[in-house]
């Protein structure tokens, strides 16, 4: 199955046309560029907010030249999830509280970027983070969505009115009728449901009056207009004339729009059958959208001889789903989030939510499961699979690990009684998912939080799914610094796996106990624990278990000087790869294989071995090796003398490793930048950063790989050579002061300094074009399409499409074939 999916955090593309609000668009963006950083839309469900935050970002580029990112907090129901959410989507490193204020500020520098967080109403505990990330990142503004506003000193409410209607006792012309937004928006949408329909003498009178009779509200107008199917305006008028009775006892205390929006909604599931009303509010349970087969194995597992997508698509043809912009071959769907509400509403009433619920963990589980079982491309193809129903996993383990109090409702009645099952589902959940978590997710902070609280709240008892979640802590400890804790679960992990017998389990937790000692510069340790796993792997009979054993046993010879060694275990790891059809593994073959040419001074091997672990990384989606594939080639670049491709690939390298969380990789980059500061900076700032990279890797207690240890020391002795002894001496212990977050603001900003002897060679290249868009530039001159462009820098064609746009936006420019005659005038080279 082939999964496409919106890229993290870019705004969605609407599915159907937009209608209207050009007053509302002009009013939100001259506020924002007054200087308003914070704006809420606020209004009734169904008023319109997300479609009209989607509209302000799509055309915010002159504003904020660097984007627009789009958080949905509608799948999320837990405040304490959204500073990561937020952190992810900014790409930066997990984070929460200060840390994420501290991590947001280094990261963006002066970048201008427009942050959309839509439906904030129900995770409002969050909203104090909004003032902090405003305080510490000034090109940053924030657009939110929201029933009610978020009650922050410096927002700037901006209620959503809904859309001009006509006056049902004045006397129009047909085209002035047209003219009313309300009314263009049910002729938008009756022409999706039924081809050519148009006012006519006959009917406009009923449409002015369905539209007068819904408020305005665009929702309402959308599932009444879908209604054209089967009754002509004037039958649909009739049959909205009784009214319906409202949702709940106290619907007379409901402000009149939320009541007729409630209504349409219950309009339309009236209309449907009885089955297909079963199964509107059990799609209720699926956060984030859901597949065909997900809702049939969820909802239809109990109603044999219904068809998943005849059903589906009588929803569909209600518009009370649509599909998703995430698809694939599997079709994938989505609810609006006010008729998800209130079909959750009618799910309880029914009596059957803890039934569902349970069904859709079950499916849930099952699916991690076949991902920690899959190998090679069916890997590749279910982690993918696992990080788009990311949001459902989430409602899973919200569901799982509520609070018992929580039952107390009694609209959910008995049936959704807390049971200790579930506690036990969610920690055999999160231990299945920690393989992904810990090589594929870029929320790693979260993945402990749910693992943490599941460890907290499951019954202890000697189990497999214990020891699993104990390892999956353990595990993204470890690749996330925190060595102590590490060291500690992994044990506990290690002591289950013993009691249980679980052989295969006690090879994975020796395997990443032997990373922990690693780390921690035991090289003996960890000898004897990768040994102790390849055991394990051999008495299994499981060779590839063992592949990635092999090439960590070399690890130990690299750092410990056997470089000898350390070459035969990695080639003859990179065989038993190949062998046996182990990418990821053959991916770290390579990388190390590259890493011994480079610290031999063989710097066109390295760039070879470090390119194919790169390519092989980038098929498989591993960050932490495409990470670490950037940062070596960056050096080897730098190494060859060419500092601008060395600064662009490690800072690429450094991006990534934030979006991970990962220590280590920040302190190698952090290390390399210092280096390159040696050739352009200020000798004391330089000594500062060689200061806090000390004082960094001793809080760590890791190691400085050979080939970066002798890097650093050439270049820390060129450092204290440009200063006067004690000079160096006061600015490298000032460094030492200097948080990881602060030093690598700094060498970021020192980064940007171009070297003289380059600046006379420059082009005439405004300051204003970062380098990443001289080199689109550079290949629009070529002619090359977007596709082209992407492919050639690695991007995808949707970020390539985005640095077009941001480029003629800044030199003022409005078709490619401008840029390119700007490219000549200033000199931009189009040579390959």
């Amino acid at each position: 199955m082939a999964v496409a999916s919106r890229g993290r955090g870019e705004v969605p593309a609407p599915l159907t046309p937009f209608v209207g609000r050009g007053a509302q668009i002009e009013t939100v963006m001259r506020l924002l560029n007054d200087g308003r950083r914070l704006v809420t839309l606020t209004g009734p469900a169904g008023v319109g907010k997300t479609r009209l935050a989607i509209a302000v970002a799509a055309g915010a580029a002159a504003v904020f030249p660097d984007g627009a990112r789009f958080v949905s907090l509608a799948p999320i129901s837990d405040a304490q999830l959204v500073p990561g959410l937020i952190a992810a989507v900014l790409d930066i490193a997990d984070a929460t509280g200060t840390d994420l204020i501290a991590a947001t500020a280094a990261a963006m520098g002066t970048r201008r970027v427009l942050l959309v967080l839509d439906n904030f109403e129900h995770v409002l505990a969050a909203g104090q983070v909004i003032p902090e990330l405003l305080a510490g990142c000034p090109g940053l503004a924030v657009l939110a969505t929201s029933r009610t506003p978020l009650r922050l000193s410096s927002e700037y409410l901006l209620p959503v009115p809904t859309l001009s209607v006509p006056d049902r006792h004045h006397a129009y012309a047909r085209e002035e009728i047209e003219q009313y937004d309300a009314v263009q928006l049910f002729l938008s949408r009756a022409r999706a449901a039924c081809g050519e329909f148009a006012l006519t003498d006959g009917n406009t009178a009923s449409v002015i009056d369905i539209c007068s009779k819904l408020n305005g509200l665009p929702l309402a107008i959308e599932l009444a207009a879908a209604r054209l199917r089967m009754l002509a305006p004037e039958a649909l008028l009739e049959r909205m004339q009784p009214g319906l009775p409202l949702l709940s006892s106290s619907a007379q205390d409901v402000p009149t729009r939320l009541r007729t929006m409630r209504d349409a909604v219950a309009w339309s599931y009236d209309l449907l059958s009885p089955d297909q009303q079963v199964l509107l509010r059990r799609l209720s349970v699926f956060a984030g959208g859901f597949s065909l087969t997900a809702a049939e194995h969820v909802c239809l597992d109990d109603m044999p001889g219904t068809d998943a997508l005849e059903a589906l698509s009588a929803l569909f043809d209600h518009s009370l789903i649509r599909r998703s912009d995430q698809d694939g071959a599997d079709p994938r769907f989505e609810m609006l989030y006010v008729v998800r509400e209130f079909a959750l509403e009618q799910l309880i009433r029914a009596g059957e939510e803890a039934p569902v619920r349970r069904a859709h963990a079950r499916y849930f589980r099952r699916l991690a499961d076949q991902a920690a079982l899959a190998r090679g491309a069916d890997q590749e193809r279910m982690h993918a699979l696992i990080a788009l129903e990311m949001n459902n996993i989430r409602a899973v383990l919200a569901w799982a690990l509520r609070d018992s109090r929580e039952t107390e409702d009694p609209r959910r009645g008995l049936a959704a009684a807390w049971e200790p099952q579930d506690l036990d589902d969610a920690l055999d959940l999160c231990g299945t998912l920690w393989f992904f978590w810990l090589h594929y997710s870029t929320t790693p902070g979260e993945a402990r939080l749910w693992l943490t609280r599941a460890l907290e709240v499951a019954p202890v008892r000697v189990s497999v799914a214990r020891a699993r979640a104990l390892l999956g802590l353990g595990a993204l400890e470890w690749r996330q610094g925190d060595y102590a804790p590490a060291h500690l679960h992994l044990d506990e992990s290690a002591a289950l796996f013993t009691q249980l017998d679980d052989l295969r389990g006690l090879a994975d937790a020796f395997h990443l106990v032997g990373h922990v000692l690693f780390e921690g510069r035991d090289h003996a340790g960890a000898r004897v624990f990768y040994e102790r796993s390849l055991d394990a792997h051999t008495r299994l009979n499981d060779p590839v278990g063992g592949v990635p054993l092999v090439g960590d046993l070399g690890m130990v010879g690299y750092h410990t000087g056997d470089y000898a060694s350390a070459r035969r275990q990695f080639e003859a790891c990179l065989r038993l790869c190949r062998e046996h059809g182990v990418r990821d593994h053959e991916a770290d073959s390579f990388n190390r294989l590259g890493d011994l040419a480079r610290l031999e001074g063989d710097l066109d091997a390295a760039q070879r071995l470090y390119s194919e672990s790169l390519s092989l990384w980038r098929n498989v989606h591993g960050l932490p090796g495409i990470a670490s594939c950037l940062h070596k080639l960056g050096q080897t670049a730098r190494a060859r003398g060419d500092f601008a491709e060395g600064r662009r690939l490690i800072l690429e390298s450094l991006n990534i490793q934030r979006d991970i969380s990962n220590k280590q990789g920040l302190l190698e980059c952090l290390l390399a930048l210092a280096g390159l500061a040696v050739e352009t900076a200020p000798p004391e700032q330089v000594a500062e950063l060689f200061g806090a990279s000390e004082a960094a890797y001793e809080a760590l207690g890791a190691p400085i790989a050979p080939a970066d240890l002798a890097d650093s020391e050439h270049d820390r002795a060129r450092a204290a050579a440009a200063l006067p002894e004690r000079t160096w001496r006061v600015a490298r212990e000032r460094g030492r002061g200097r948080s990881l977050v602060e030093a690598l603001a700094l060498a970021e900003s020192l980064a940007d300094t171009p070297r003289t002897d380059e600046t006379a060679g420059r082009t005439d290249v405004p300051s204003k074009l970062s380098p990443r868009e001289v080199e689109v530039v550079r290949l629009l001159a070529r002619g090359l399409s977007n596709r082209a462009i992407a492919a050639n820098l690695t991007i995808s064609e949707k970020t390539a499409s985005n640095h077009v746009e941001h480029i003629m936006t800044k030199l003022d420019l409005r078709s490619r074939a401008q840029v390119a005659v700007w490219a000549v005038r200033h000199g931009v080279s189009t040579q390959q």
